[in-house]
């Protein structure tokens, strides 16, 4: 085999692997973008979620408020019935 074709038979295998690369890049940019829309995606889901989660917990804080207030009053109204002369 001449150096001649030798070299030529590198530069083709060089060329072949370039665009090896090449492709296996774009494939690495369009998985990096489908990560990216995932990932927003996700962190608009989990925000949704926790803004969700916080408006729960404070529809539970005021119902339990809430319902304190009122056997408060029920136990007043309780003791004051207790406490009132019977009428005969």
């Amino acid at each position: 085999m001449q150096p001649r074709d030798r070299l030529q038979r590198d530069l083709n295998e060089l060329k072949k692997r370039v665009q090896q690369y090449h492709a296996h890049l774009d494939h690495v940019k369009e998985m990096c973008e489908e990560t990216k829309v995932n990932f927003k995606n996700f962190q608009s889901k989990a925000e949704q979620q926790c803004k969700i989660v916080k408006q729960d917990v404070a529809r539970e804080a005021k119902f339990i408020s809430q319902l304190t207030e009122m056997n408060g009053e029920l136990e007043k109204t309780e003791g004051e019935k207790r406490n009132a002369p019977a009428e005969s």
